[in-house]
């Protein structure tokens, strides 16, 4: 999926449960969703149980080693018209925001936080084409924000090139790096939600505790070369 072509809509969400998103970016989920039901079906938006803790197990590690305070985390079911049962979750924590004013940094992990979802599905190989579509495209902004205020000369269409080289690398990539190093803790969380749904208190922070340093690739200082 391409980067979205925006200008720096000003975002405030909950990690992991966007509510609703900004038009623009809804019509980038919208034209997806059409095109990958068209191609697969209802297969593609499945979301079985192992596949919504593996997930919600994505972001609490991530979030957790991005400096993110995570306090709970659950998945329950729901009945969704046309497909059927479908598992969700959420991640209970601390807030975050993306705006001219917040740093490149703080944009590249909350990016990494956004899709941790997705890359926890994918590494426990579970994943669906439609997998967290809002949350891709959230992510993909999050870090086109960061490489726009990295490097406010670019253009739009340099903006595109250079923020999906960047997200590839700086984001998608660092979080897989995280999981693959945290392996044992998220597969802990992720059967632990899968038995009992939800985890709070001493339980997570035990789980939580084991989350190793993982080896990202350093962001590009502002002004650098791509």
């Amino acid at each position: 999926m391409p980067v979205p072509k925006i200008a720096f809509p000003s975002i405030v969400r909950t990690p992991s449960f966007p509510e609703g998103l900004p038009q623009d970016l809804n019509d980038c989920v919208v034209e997806q969703v059409r095109t990958l039901y068209a191609k697969h079906g209802p297969a593609a938006f499945a979301m079985p149980k192992d596949a919504a803790a593996a997930h919600e197990a994505g972001h609490a590690i991530v979030g957790t080693h991005e400096g993110l305070a995570i306090t709970g985390v659950k998945i329950f079911s729901r009945q969704v018209p046309l497909f059927g049962e479908a598992w969700a979750g959420l991640c209970d924590g601390e807030a975050w925001r993306s705006d001219p004013g917040t740093s490149p940094e703080d944009d590249i992990r909350n990016s990494r936080m956004t899709i941790a979802g997705l890359a926890g599905e994918a590494f426990a190989r579970v994943d669906k084409p439609a997998s967290s579509l809002d949350e891709l495209v959230i992510s993909q902004m999050l870090g086109a924000n960061a490489v726009r205020k990295l490097k406010p000369e670019l253009n739009l269409e340099q903006l595109n090139t250079e923020s999906e080289r960047h997200w590839h690398e700086q984001i998608w990539r660092a979080v897989l790096l995280i999981l693959r190093k945290n392996a044992v803790p998220f597969t802990r969380l992720s059967n632990y939600l899968f038995e009992k749904e939800k985890i709070r208190g001493d339980k997570l922070r035990k789980i939580l505790a084991q989350i190793k340093p993982a080896p990202c690739p350093p962001s590009p200082s502002p002004g650098s070369p791509p």
